[in-house]
């Protein structure tokens, strides 16, 4: 709404070169969004196999990742709305008053901010799910965090208003945390868990919550993970 309005307004006021660029803008920000509702679709499971990866220190097993499609979207999101923000930060700087020029640069630090997070997630790459011989490891956006099944005490369903499946963690010296976006991200290690929203993780949803219960609940299977080749390119998709 926010792109169309600003296309409206310079269909009426600028040049033509001006209204073609809004109008393709507006068209651009039309495919996110039908990106997004087609993504809130229920995805049926994937019947492909898990591939073989490893965690954070190079130890092997099988992985479940974010699909390119939630991930893109992602990315799509986050850069549209700094393109927007440039757009209006440019809008009210050219007026020449004082607070035109104080909400152009809070709009364009708030731009600058959005455009180094998404390339931050853009090299970090999807997030992913890793069972190991050892444990679980879980990234997702800035965050990382690695249990071992020792400190994992329930793998369960959350029907909430976001259907996902959680992993409870009870604390331990073995548990392994980080978070890369600094003062932005969150302390993991504070509030250790795991949950992958079905709205997300779509198709991935289903075979990572029975494989993590499956090897949660039968431990004696667990020297299967062991046995996965390590790399062949899966762990950076």
């Amino acid at each position: 709404m926010v792109s169309l309005s600003l296309t409206v307004d310079d269909v009426q006021h600028g040049g033509i070169l001006k209204a073609t660029t809004s109008v393709a803008a507006t068209a651009y920000f039309a495919l996110i969004l039908t990106m997004i509702v087609q993504g809130m679709g229920r995805a049926r499971p994937t019947r492909r196999p898990p591939r073989p990866a490893a965690n954070d220190i190079g130890e092997p097993g099988i992985a479940f990742f974010l699909p390119w499609r939630g991930f893109i979207v992602l990315l799509l999101v986050m850069g549209s709305t700094a393109i927007v923000l440039v757009r209006y930060g440019v809008r009210f700087a050219s007026s020449g008053t004082t607070g035109g020029v104080a909400i152009a640069a809070v709009s364009c630090a708030a731009a600058g901010f959005l455009v180094w997070f998404t390339a931050h997630l853009a090299q970090r790459g999807r997030g992913r799910l890793v069972l190991t011989l050892s444990g679980v490891y879980y990234r997702i956006g800035g965050n990382d965090l690695y249990a071992p099944w020792e400190s994992i005490t329930d793998v369960r369903v959350w029907n909430g208003p976001v259907p996902s499946f959680v992993v409870d963690i009870k604390p331990s010296p073995l548990l392994r945390g980080h978070n890369s976006l600094g003062r932005w991200g969150h302390d993991v290690m504070k509030h250790p868990v795991m949950a992958l929203q079905a709205n997300v993780w779509h198709e991935q949803t289903v075979p990572a919550y029975r494989a993590t219960c499956y090897y949660f609940e039968n431990p004696d299977m667990r020297n299967e993970l062991a046995m996965e080749e390590q790399g062949r390119g899966d762990e950076h998709p």
